[in-house]
């Protein structure tokens, strides 16, 4: 077989892992999706099976998807960083257009654009933000809007985590880890706001730490609620992209 196989847990999904790869060299790409996603279904933390899924997937979403996974369960997968990096420059190479002299108007996100309706930022410090992100990211580093909003003292941490919080609870179905919480009642807004806050000032200027840590740090969640609430996230994510 190509590559490097880690056991899946136990003989019967070692057997599916190997049919999986075998339907796959075969060509029978949709039996190999099928069998590769039993395996995922029984082991949601198996990086090498979250990487093979990245090639039997259809859409370059669904690629980068997988591989992001790969790379949060196990950040030194070189294969799936390598994989990563392609997806990037291909889809730099796609989008490039010939310069023009008229600079275009980036289109913001939904945060951009609620914190321009709050009066928290004007329409010009968010376009050069925006910018910079762009920069960012065709340096192959990801930067959140947030982060260069605070970095550049555009924005306060608290007035950031402010309108993020507003956002979730807004949200009709659960996305991100304070979705879960405010939904299910686990932590008050005013909580998660000075939680927010807190993480975006650690990303910004110290040590980054993850959300879920730090809350769990300052006692305002337990450990096992933290870790009932990422698997549940994990299993929605997975059903929105593979069922």
């Amino acid at each position: 077989m190509i590559g490097v196989r880690l056991l899946c847990g136990g003989a019967m999904s070692d057997q599916i892992f190997d049919a999986s790869l075998q339907a796959f060299a075969q060509g029978d790409r949709a039996t190999a999706f099928q069998l590769m996603r039993k395996v995922i279904v029984s082991d949601s933390r198996n990086a090498t099976a979250w990487f093979w899924l990245s090639r039997m997937v259809e859409t370059e979403d669904q690629q980068r998807e997988c591989l992001e996974r790969v790379i949060a369960i196990d950040p030194q997968h070189h294969e799936a960083q390598s994989a990563l990096e392609d997806l990037r420059l291909r889809k730099l190479v796609s989008g490039f257009h010939a310069p023009v002299f008229e600079e275009k108007r980036i289109e913001p996100p939904k945060l951009g654009q609620a914190l321009v309706a709050k009066g928290l930022l004007s329409d010009a410090q968010l376009q050069e933000a925006l910018r910079e992100q762009i920069n960012d990211r065709n340096r192959g580093k990801k930067t959140m809007l947030g982060m260069i909003l605070i970095r550049r003292k555009m924005l306060s941490p608290l007035a950031l985590a402010g309108v993020l919080v507003e956002q979730q609870q807004s949200r009709g179905n659960p996305d991100r880890l304070g979705d879960y919480l405010l939904i299910q009642k686990m932590i008050t807004p005013e909580r998660l706001q000075q939680a927010i806050a807190e993480h975006a000032l650690a990303c910004v200027y110290e040590k980054p730490i993850q959300l879920g840590e730090l809350l769990v740090k300052r006692g305002y969640i337990r450990r096992e609620d933290l870790n009932r609430i990422l698997e549940e996230q994990r299993q929605d994510a997975y059903n929105r992209y593979y069922y």
